[in-house]
């Protein structure tokens, strides 16, 4: 964050903000903490600081309209930072002179942001000013100074002198030495002034360089500093609405400062705001959602492209389980040669050879494996067995090859287009074809909001405005990121989406983050298996039958009930018959009979967690069962 802008902004927060009570501190999505003071005494609204020290993201401003509360807890820093300062009084809010480190002095307790690029942090402190916690642990020389127990102290700032402490004759000699040197005034006056941010330097070496006077400039922010002039605006390639993802995560030509510049880049537009907090709030929003954006993207495409990867691995593995099969007609032809030459046969060892009926040379044999002691007959019935095992092989094989080969296509395709978006619209057109490959993702985590100023207290309903955009772009997951949730999606001959664990921890996830209280859960009885969930979004009293049948299918089949996938008899497509129900109180044991196997259905609110249970464990508090025969899947998204 710009120093120059930080410093408007702690100038501008210290009226509005000292006096007041801390009513809460949450957590935002991205890791910013929103600490919320209460309305003040004689009127008005809640308001809440927003400050972060991740690498790129250092900030800290007020937040204007809804304020956004998360539901999901915080993570332990935020929670110790909630828990100390809730019902505080902020006394003193102040910046070091020259650096990116603001100090919050509460009644009995302390809060540091220290927004220094590349190395910021937050710092909670008791009343006595010793460090009680850190949100990331300090490296290197850090260390020794940042730890807890250990009383804070500002980082040493060295030699150099501050920007604030400069004057204009410092910085006119600076120019000199730039002039005589070659070198550019803006690395030098960073080099020599400590807290000079890019923006402010280039600005300099541009009136340099228009034959101005940059020690009077500087004058000039100084002046508007000790007045509260400020005029903040923000720099960027083209209107803000205007801007594409990729140029909002640039930072060289995209910045925001408190005053406008004399001689500002060429090719810039310049958007004016009332307050340096609106100013931060608008470049961070912006630029958040472009990080998020391409994170997002990124995600998308890097998925994409390891299922086409995955894909073309199955197609060589299934491609080389064809090669092996033998021809077509092989052992068929054996047994037909075996059956009319039983009269001529004579063995040896291991096989047997009878004439051969398609050579026109009558002296010609042929050789047919046939374990000793075993009947000719039977050797014939085995062979052709197997020609119709190897032609059954054959057709699943080649089945799932076109399938591989198909769908490794069709990701390939769209791993193009994912990488081709340029915007929200454009990714989410192919988020939601990842439907059609079975893709399921964990649930972002979700937030609520809170009223914006001027409702009179701070709520947990309702809200609007721009209070999202400050801790995540709308439109765009709050992390950036898509997490897969180890889930196979199918879809049922109703139209209803059935989602599969992979694991025991993917089950877990399935049943607990993933599926609402109205799914639908099966599970086949008394067997380790996957959890399977039907999405029940119209809160439907019952499955329909056709669903229900290929629910509790998938479920015997994910299930060890089922034996071993490559020792499985090929499964049905769909249970035939009606099948036995029965209520509570069954045996919870799978049923082997007519090759069927119960499965229980309950609903996902009957579905608890036993405290310290293994993963995948869970307790029906009701359910029903069916027996149903193993329903195999032909590819994910298809029943």
């Amino acid at each position: 964050m710009d120093n120059f802008l930080l410093e408007s902004v702690v100038r501008e927060l210290r009226p509005e903000a000292q006096g007041r009570r801390v009513s809460a501190v949450h957590q935002a999505p991205t890791g910013a903490l929103l600490i919320v003071l209460e309305p003040p005494a004689g009127g008005g609204g809640p308001m809440a600081i927003v400050v972060e020290s991740a690498q790129g993201r250092e900030r800290l401003y007020r937040m204007r309209g809804a304020i956004p509360l998360l539901r999901s807890p915080a993570a332990p820093f935020a929670a110790a930072v909630a828990h100390r300062l809730t019902g505080r009084l902020l006394e003193e809010i102040r910046k070091e002179p020259s650096e990116r480190v603001v100090v919050l002095r509460f009644s009995g307790a302390g809060f540091v942001a220290e927004l220094i690029p590349r190395s910021g942090r937050l710092i909670l402190l008791d009343g006595d000013g010793t460090i009680v916690g850190v949100d990331h642990p300090a490296r290197g020389a850090a260390a020794e100074r940042v730890r807890t127990g250990l009383p804070w102290a500002p980082p040493p700032t060295g030699d150099r002198p501050g920007v604030f402490d400069a004057g204009a004759d410092l910085v006119r000699a600076l120019t000199q030495e730039a002039r005589h040197s070659g070198r550019p005034l803006a690395t030098i006056l960073r080099q020599s002034l400590r807290g000079l941010s890019d923006a402010v330097g280039h600005e300099l070496e541009r009136v340099a360089e228009a034959g101005g006077d940059p020690g009077r400039e500087l004058d000039r922010w100084f002046e508007a500093f000790r007045e509260g002039r400020f005029r903040p605006c923000l720099y960027s390639p083209l209107q803000l609405r205007e801007m594409s993802f990729e140029s909002a995560s640039g930072a060289d030509a995209f910045f925001a400062l408190p005053l406008e510049l004399a001689a500002p880049p060429p090719g810039l537009t310049v958007t004016g705001f009332p307050t340096a907090s609106d100013a931060a709030e608008a470049l961070y929003e912006k630029r958040l959602a472009g990080a998020d954006f391409t994170a997002r993207r990124d995600a998308v495409t890097g998925l994409l492209r390891r299922e086409a990867v995955r894909l073309e691995k199955l197609a060589s593995r299934l491609q080389a389980d064809l090669a092996k099969l033998p021809s077509p007609g092989t052992t068929r032809r054996q047994a037909e040669a075996l059956l009319a030459g039983l009269n001529q046969a004579r063995r040896h060892a291991d096989h047997v050879l009878v004439p051969d009926p398609w050579s026109e040379d009558p002296a010609s044999e042929v050789a047919i494996p046939a374990p000793p002691g075993r009947p000719l007959q039977t050797v014939a019935a085995d062979l052709f067995r197997r020609e119709a095992k190897a032609a059954r092989t054959r057709e699943a094989v080649g089945e799932r090859l076109t399938a591989a080969e198909t769908r490794g296509r069709a990701a390939g395709e769209l791993a193009a287009a994912a990488a081709d978006a340029r915007d929200v619209e454009g990714l989410d057109r192919v988020s939601i074809r990842l439907k059609e490959f079975g893709f399921v993702f964990l649930p972002e985590r979700k937030l609520r909001r809170g009223r914006g100023p001027g409702s009179g207290r701070a709520s947990t309903s309702g809200g609007g405005g721009r209070g999202e955009g400050a801790v995540g772009a709308a439109g765009v997951p709050a992390s950036g990121r898509l997490q897969p949730a180890g889930v196979r999606r199918y879809e049922s001959e109703d139209g209803l989406e059935i989602l599969v664990g992979r694991t025991a921890r993917d089950n877990d996830r399935l049943t607990f983050r993933i599926a609402e209280a109205e799914d639908f859960w099966l599970h086949a009885a008394g067997t380790p298996g996957a959890h399977v969930v039907v999405r029940n979004p119209g809160r439907i009293a019952h499955l329909p039958e056709k669903t229900l049948r290929q629910a509790a299918g998938l479920a015997a089949w994910f299930s060890r009930a089922a034996g071993p996938e490559d020792a499985r008899p090929p499964g049905r497509r769909d249970s035939t018959g009606r099948d036995s129900q029965k209520k509570n109180g069954s045996t919870g044991k799978g049923s082997k009979g007519g090759g069927k196997i119960e499965v229980h259905v309950s609903r996902r609110k009957h579905v608890k967690k036993a405290r310290g249970a293994p993963p995948g464990t869970v307790l029906l508090k009701r359910f029903t069962s069916i027996f149903v025969a193993p329903v195999e899947p032909r590819t994910e998204g298809e029943v």
